[in-house]
């Protein structure tokens, strides 16, 4: 945020609408702009997804079953990309990627 001096009264012939179209342009960036700069050059994006408490204690039980290293994480991605080769091959991912 910039600091600048308390302006002094009636020096200045700014209508209200001037002061408010002086400070809307006055500068800075927004918290978007920055994510989406961060979002271009990521290779992994670091999201939250909501599961219900019951989906989780499956995988849960399922990763802790296996006889592999799966973690939670992993399961999820693996089960996204799955759905992901599935869309793929039936043509409907492909109208969203190109």
């Amino acid at each position: 945020m910039a600091i600048s001096r308390k302006p002094i009264k009636g020096t200045n012939n700014h209508t209200k609408k001037d002061l408010i179209e002086e400070i809307i342009n006055k500068g800075g960036s927004s918290a978007i702009d920055h994510e989406q700069t961060e979002h271009k050059y990521a290779t992994q994006l670091k999201i939250t997804v909501r599961l219900p408490a019951k989906v989780i204690q499956i995988i849960d039980l399922y990763v802790k079953d296996s006889m592999s290293t799966t973690t939670r994480n992993q399961f999820i991605k693996e089960a996204i990309a799955d759905k992901l080769n599935k869309l793929k091959t039936q043509d409907i991912i492909d109208d969203y990627v190109s």
